[in-house]
């Protein structure tokens, strides 16, 4: 039942959608990076991604503050939406 409240809620807050769709692709992303075996990770390739991942999640931080403060502006919103339903 909370699910269900949660869920619509979501529907409903665009901002929220939004916030979380990115938020659970980085932490998808985290986990396929830590899964990965100790000698790819020491790898130059491997720095390299590590890398990419901090550096999207210092560039995403200022759309997750919008989203936070509901001040996203709309057409900006709707085209996020538009990729978060795709």
């Amino acid at each position: 039942e909370k699910e269900d409240e949660a869920a619509a809620d979501e529907e409903d807050d665009p901002h929220k959608r939004i916030h979380r769709f990115f938020k659970s692709l980085l932490r998808q992303w985290e986990e396929d990076l830590l899964s990965r075996p100790d000698h790819l990770k020491r790898t130059a390739s491997g720095k390299n991604e590590t890398k990419t991942l901090k550096q999207c999640r210092d560039y995403i931080r200022p759309l997750f503050k919008l989203c936070k403060t509901r001040r996203l502006e709309g057409a900006m919103m709707d085209h996020i939406l538009n990729i978060v339903k795709y």
